[in-house]
């Protein structure tokens, strides 16, 4: 039984690293006929680019079958978007609602400039059925990369919230995170995710609601990198 998920995106974002809080409400199913359907948002994580578009599948090969409620394609006993989906313009440090697109083992990807012809990006990714992912956008020696990650909406257990890290910032080298109550010290504080290096994700971790403190440092250090500052999290939050 997974979750139909509304969401809203405010953003926290660190200099080097960053944490993107998503507060949502999951509703659940139980025993619906209803599959969960496949859902994708983007993270505009490339400082060297003003504005991005990413463009998301193909146009309805002609003559198809086109069922009208779902915007889908029956063409070859296949499954591909009738039009294309465009995220954006997204500016950097934006991100994307989630939006439904299909499952797919080769969907195509072009990431752009808004007033451009010609891609920065372009690939084919595996859409999962009923999963969740997130595209994000990143610069590494100044070519634009991209990752897709697959999200983890369940509720977390009853009295906690979900955190994930992610680290994107070209410039630095793996971090710690650390997460503490408030009425702690960074000094008296093990981290709680170590050693993340730079395009990757970590695992989620699930932790009592409450108020903490959250700092990114060097690895192995208590060398502030980036301070996220504070952050108040009621149980069933799940952020990255």
């Amino acid at each position: 039984p997974m979750k139909h998920a509304l969401f809203k995106a405010p953003l926290l974002f660190g200099h080097l690293v960053t944490i993107f809080p998503l507060l949502f409400c999951a509703c659940g199913t139980s025993g619906g006929s209803e599959e969960d359907p496949e859902l994708l948002r983007v993270i505009h994580a490339a400082p060297d680019v003003k504005e991005i578009e990413v463009v998301v599948g193909n146009e309805a090969p002609e003559g198809s079958d086109t069922t009208a409620d779902t915007g889908r394609v029956n063409s070859s006993n296949s499954l591909t978007l009738r039009s294309e989906i465009v995220f954006g313009p997204l500016k950097y440090q934006s991100i994307t609602e989630y939006s439904e697109v299909l499952e797919d083992t080769a969907l195509p990807f072009v990431v752009k400039r808004p007033t451009s012809v010609g891609a920065l990006l372009s690939e084919e990714q595996t859409i999962g059925g009923g999963k969740t992912y997130t595209y994000i956008v990143y610069a590494e020696e100044d070519v634009v990369k991209s990752v897709l990650q697959e999200d983890d909406l369940d509720s977390p257990k009853e009295g906690k919230f979900r955190l994930r890290a992610a680290h994107f910032a070209a410039s630095q080298d793996a971090v710690d995170l650390y997460i503490y109550d408030t009425s702690s010290r960074l000094v008296d504080s093990e981290p709680a995710i170590t050693a993340l290096a730079f395009k990757s994700f970590s695992d989620g971790i699930e932790i009592d609601a409450g108020r903490y403190e959250i700092k990114f440092t060097a690895t192995g250090t208590k060398d502030v990198i980036d301070d996220i500052g504070i952050l108040d999290q009621k149980a069933g939050n799940v952020l990255t």
